[in-house]
């Protein structure tokens, strides 16, 4: 009885893993699409603020010196071959230990850097370096997008096993007899 349960909230966590991802990554997307800055940290060491967007079709990264603009195209999301996180790669001392933690670097597809942004929390870091992610086919990475795609399958999975009770639950036996009621009374 058991394994027969959990066979069935495994389909039903199944079924609901695909459009759990698709509804979380598509509103990191539209954050993606409001823009954050960023510390963008040059090819020669230097770091620079960055207001970063993706436009609204989801196929370039424009940039600007606020969220004013004027914004440039710097990327365009074909290019894009991987995102990686390995701070060693970067040769600037002028960022803070804490933020190195949150350093993304956007790669061509043959694994060549083309940009390197530093997000000011790790909620940032995870939304915009699991967006590309997704954008590119690639598998999601972050613990933090992870657990929010399980928590809605967690819940759409308790949906589903409240509204369809296929399994009747188990009830206990009743009692042989109900004399145990009269029998605590007794002692009082």
């Amino acid at each position: 009885m058991f394994s027969e349960e959990t066979e069935r909230i495994k389909k039903i966590r199944s079924k609901y893993r695909q459009p759990s991802v698709d509804i979380i990554m598509k509103l990191q997307l539209k954050k993606m699409t409001k823009g954050k800055m960023f510390i963008q940290v040059m090819k020669n060491g230097k770091i620079a603020h960055t207001f970063i967007k993706l436009n609204q079709d989801l196929k370039a990264v424009v940039s600007g010196p606020n969220l004013r603009g004027p914004f440039k195209t710097i990327l365009s999301i074909s290019n894009i071959g991987s995102i990686t996180k390995d701070p060693q790669q970067i040769k600037t001392k002028k960022l803070d230990q804490k933020l190195i933690n949150f350093l993304f670097i956007i790669n061509d597809k043959q694994t060549k850097p083309l940009h390197t942004f530093v997000a000011q929390n790790e909620k940032q870091f995870a939304n915009w370096s699991d967006g590309f992610r997704y954008l590119i086919g690639k598998p999601i990475e972050e613990s933090i997008t992870q657990n929010a795609i399980d928590e809605l399958i967690d819940v759409d999975t308790e949906i589903e096993l409240f509204d369809s009770p296929k399994i009747p639950p188990v009830l206990p036996p009743p009692p042989i007899d109900l004399n145990f009621k009269v029998k605590t009374t007794e002692f009082l």
